[in-house]
């Protein structure tokens, strides 16, 4: 199978998917009690804390991957610097049990809402911040660790949301 095979069938986002996942969150993100005006505009940027802003974040981590191809799970971090915005996001991505804890004893969906946000925001940080595929291998390996465990996280949050998480947008 050629590279650009795998790329032809991965999920495209629908603007259906990224219509509904903009709706949901944009419903997600207020407390139950809250008095919500929807705003169409805003719920379907692709920037800020926006359905299509998540959805656009796992997009991004599948073609980082997808480019990246195959790669070593063992790597050696006595010899990586870890910078604060891999510090950031591997210590967001620890948190999930926590928020999904806190969620089911206060009945506040709305923090998954926002962890989702505060999790994909850290996500673009660190990628910004962060060379990734032209970095040593060593590097290399640890940070597409990071990206594959964000990936599977997102995917999950973005699921317990009612939120498509596509591969491609």
């Amino acid at each position: 199978e050629k590279p650009s095979d795998k790329l032809k069938s991965k999920s495209l986002a629908s603007s259906q998917d990224i219509a509904v996942g903009a709706l949901k969150h944009y419903m997600l993100k207020y407390n139950p009690t809250s008095e919500i005006t929807f705003d169409y505009k805003e719920a379907l940027k692709l920037s800020g804390n926006t359905g299509p802003y998540l959805q656009y974040s796992v997009a991004r981590a599948s073609g980082i991957l997808s480019k990246a191809g195959e790669f070593d799970y063992n790597y050696d971090i006595s010899f990586i610097h870890v910078s604060d915005s891999e510090k950031e996001l591997i210590n967001l991505i620890g948190r999930w049990n926590e928020v999904i804890n806190y969620t089911l004893a206060s009945n506040s969906i709305s923090q998954i809402a926002e962890y989702a946000f505060n999790l994909s925001s850290a996500f673009h940080t660190f990628y910004e911040k962060n060379n990734v595929l032209k970095s040593e291998e060593y590097v290399r390996n640890y940070r597409l660790v990071i990206i594959k465990a964000y990936y599977n996280l997102i995917s999950e949050v973005l699921s317990v949301m009612g939120i498509t998480a596509p591969e491609q947008m």
